[in-house]
C-alpha cells in the first residue's frame, strides 16, 4: 500500500533557482514536485560514498585479510614464511 504524504515544505527560490530546477527535474523526467522530494531525500540520507573510495576500501580490506591470513593462518607448507622466502629467492626469478 502507497504511504500517504500528509506533510510538507515549502521554501522560495528567484525565476532564475526555479528555471533550472526545473530543467533538473525535466532531465530525469521527472515533475518538479517528484524531483525536489527526491533531491531532498538523498540529502537528508547523506552524501553516496564515491566509487573510488569503496575500491580503495576494499583492497585495503582485501591487503589486511593476506596479512592476517599470513601471520596467523593455518601454517602450510605453501603458506609458510620459510616457503614463500625460498619461493623469492629462488634462481628462477633472477632477471624479472
Amino acid at each position: 500500500m502507497k504511504q500517504l504524504r500528509g506533510r510538507s515544505l515549502g521554501t522560495r527560490l528567484s525565476e532564475s533557482e526555479y528555471a533550472h530546477c526545473e530543467k533538473a527535474a525535466a532531465r530525469r523526467g521527472q515533475t518538479l514536485s517528484e524531483w525536489c522530494r527526491q533531491v531532498l531525500l538523498e540529502a537528508a540520507a547523506g552524501p553516496a560514498p564515491a566509487p573510488e573510495m569503496v575500491a580503495t576500501l576494499a583492497e585495503i580490506l582485501a591487503l589486511r585479510k593476506i596479512i592476517v591470513n599470513l601471520l596467523y593462518g593455518e601454517r602450510t607448507e605453501l603458506a609458510s614464511p620459510v616457503a614463500v622466502s625460498d619461493a623469492f629467492s629462488s634462481s628462477s626469478h633472477v632477471g624479472l
